[in-house]
């Protein structure tokens, strides 16, 4: 019984992309901030749509998150709104941090909370993924993960 289950497709218009977002019964589409990423999600969306009359799915599509943005994000953001007809609910900056920690099999989130990628996710969990059913493990996590103390990051940072 899961309230969530995350799953980072690799992007583009694939057998997994599709079928992963038929059986849910909702999805968020997330998107780089250049016109590639956006005609993949748009050609994704249009798969979807006949993809989901052939097997009568009702899985819907709750909005977008932008990642890597270096773009003015307000006008990005309207752009995209009107173009897809999806509520935003995210934008996440730019960090070359987290392409480095990718570039040596490192986990960000793992590796510097405080950098502007984590303070992001974590706002993000906050906002959407967070929920009333929690229990007291994941509630407790959470609150340790937006507050690390001075300690924990100092220990962090010499063992990388």
């Amino acid at each position: 019984h899961f309230d969530y289950i995350i799953l980072d497709t690799r992007g583009g218009v694939d057998t997994t992309s599709i079928g992963t977002a038929l059986a849910a019964e909702s999805f968020i589409l997330i998107t780089e901030a250049d016109r590639p990423s956006w005609e993949i999600v748009e050609q994704l969306l249009e798969t979807l749509k006949d993809a989901k009359k052939e097997v009568d799915s009702k899985s819907q599509c709750l909005g977008f998150i932008i990642n890597k943005n270096s773009l003015p994000s307000p006008s990005i953001e309207r752009y995209l709104q009107k173009k897809w007809d999806l509520h935003h609910l995210a934008t996440i900056p730019y960090d070359d941090l987290v392409i480095g920690s990718f570039q040596q099999s490192k986990v960000i989130m793992s590796e510097n909370l405080i950098a502007p990628f984590s303070r992001k996710i974590i706002e993000i969990i906050e906002k959407m993924i967070h929920t009333i059913g929690w229990n007291e493990y994941n509630n407790a996590r959470l609150e340790e993960i937006k507050n690390p103390s001075v300690w924990s990051q100092i220990r962090r940072f010499f063992k990388s």
